[in-house]
């Protein structure tokens, strides 16, 4: 099969990483995941950072998640993390999962405050 072929195959089945960074920068420009495919390159399984080619290992982190212009702390969150920068990747059904979650009533552990700054 053609590499363009198994990208996207890829993408139609969810089976990818997406980076922070890249999530941030889409939020930024008002684009959803669902459409563009970012993360990270693969070597036999072995994971490798896409922005300092640091190998990742997996970890549950506390993730910042926007979901319909409110935001959310999501602890335990399966992530890819570079041992190198700290880069972190979420796999897409990862993602959807926890979107799935939010959309519906679901426990609240602690609500905060938090200020927007202009600088």
């Amino acid at each position: 099969m053609a590499t363009i072929d198994q990208i996207r195959l890829k993408i139609q089945e969810r089976d990818y990483y997406l980076s922070s960074h890249a999530e941030d920068e889409m939020v930024d420009d008002y684009l959803e995941r669902f459409n563009y495919c970012y993360g990270l390159r693969a070597t036999g399984g072995h994971m490798i950072c896409e922005f300092c080619e640091g190998d990742t290992v997996q970890k549950k982190v506390t993730r910042q998640h926007w979901l319909e212009e409110k935001l959310y702390i999501v602890e335990n969150v399966n992530a890819e993390v570079c041992s190198q920068c700290g880069e972190r990747y979420f796999h897409a059904t990862t993602l959807d999962a926890i979107d799935r979650l939010l959309k519906t009533e679901h426990p609240v552990k602690q609500r905060i405050e938090v200020e927007v700054v202009s600088f």
